[in-house]
């Protein structure tokens, strides 16, 4: 006689896969930073170009991504369209802790992208490349001029002093970092006015050619030249280009930028600025790790069990760890804790 497994038999990892979507968005660190826009404008564009939220405060824009060729011009990119029978284009193939994104360039050539956002305040955007393309993958963004200081080339990308209010005008300094998983081959840093959106034709450094290839070769540090008490408008805009070249059979099957943000007043902003993620870190394990905190719901009904899992993420997303938090794990097996969860909002709402 079949028997229908036990609750214990269904891993994290499967609950999680049981929750796949093509029409959500909405990913989070599980410890205050969530990239959850209700209304986002850019998800058509590569990256996390609509605002990131660290507790209260919207902070944005993130960041996009472009593949440039050798010649210093744009490979445009983009959404794949579903298969037959398919509809308006997908956002992507969404689970909790991640959103897989697959785009097509000039030529036809599929390209995924891998958005995560991961314990620290690390918003991911993972690329596998085919090995054929030459040039470079750059992360870029505009951060506006009159709430952005300390600009300065880190380790591996550009970092920089954010100043952001909530709605009650409450004000919060961030510490944020554009980085990559390798050694960049440029950096820029260009003061501009005018529109900020997520496309490289339009950005500053589609102007130049290669978009700083004159630091190529030693991936030197090129930044702003107005005075620290010039009257600043407009938009600081960002790049960290990564070379395609170093791509082969021994490299990683990815390349990955991100977008770090930490209260810069959190010592742990200053002790992990430098550092980018390890290879190894994923949203998805994160996830695994708080899904296994709770119960595996089974009614004999694969909607309401769903429901209840989808539940747990809405949890997940509006969880809160770190000096803030007082209290802990979930609710299902603590004792005493370190994290709460937020005020219910509509990102919860799944």
């Amino acid at each position: 006689m079949n028997r229908r497994p036990s609750r214990s038999a269904v891993s994290p990892k499967a609950r999680i896969a049981a929750l796949a979507r093509d029409d959500k968005w909405f990913l989070g660190g599980l410890d205050g930073v969530v990239w959850a826009p209700p209304f986002p404008r850019w998800l058509h564009r590569p990256g996390f170009w609509d605002p990131v939220h660290l507790l209260q405060h919207e902070v944005g824009p993130g960041f996009s991504v472009a593949l440039v060729g050798s010649d210093g011009r744009e490979r445009p990119l983009r959404r794949a369209a579903p298969g037959p029978g398919g509809g308006e284009p997908a956002v992507g193939r969404w689970r909790p802790g991640r959103l897989v994104v697959a785009w097509l360039d000039e030529r036809d050539v599929l390209v995924e992208e891998r958005r995560q956002v991961l314990p620290g305040g690390v918003l991911e955007s993972a690329w596998h490349v085919p090995r054929d393309f030459e040039g470079h993958l750059v992360g870029f963004t505009a951060q506006p001029a009159d709430a952005t200081d300390g600009v300065e080339g880190t380790a591996d990308g550009v970092g920089w002093t954010r100043t952001v209010s909530d709605r009650r005008g409450q004000e919060l300094v961030l510490r944020m970092e554009l980085s990559g998983s390798g050694s960049p081959a440029w950096r820029r840093v260009v003061p501009s006015e005018g529109r900020g959106a997520p496309e490289w034709r339009h950005s500053p450094f589609a102007e130049e050619a290669g978009g700083g290839a004159e630091d190529a070769a030693t991936g030197a540090f090129s930044g702003p030249d107005a005075e620290p008490d010039a009257p600043r408008s407009g938009w600081t805009w960002i790049a960290v280009a990564l070379p395609l070249a170093e791509v082969d059979e021994d490299s990683p099957p990815t390349i990955r930028l991100a977008l770090r943000v930490r209260d810069a007043d959190d010592g742990r902003a200053r002790a992990t600025s430098s550092a980018p993620p390890a290879a190894g870190t994923t949203g998805g394990s994160a996830w695994e790790s708080f899904f296994g905190g709770f119960p595996h719901f089974e009614s004999g009904d694969p909607y309401l069990d769903r429901t209840f899992d989808y539940r747990i993420h809405g949890l997940g997303l509006n969880r809160i760890e770190g000096r803030g938090a007082p209290y802990g794990t979930p609710p299902s097996r603590r004792a005493r804790s370190t994290s709460t969860c937020r005020s219910p909002t509509a990102r919860s709402a799944t």
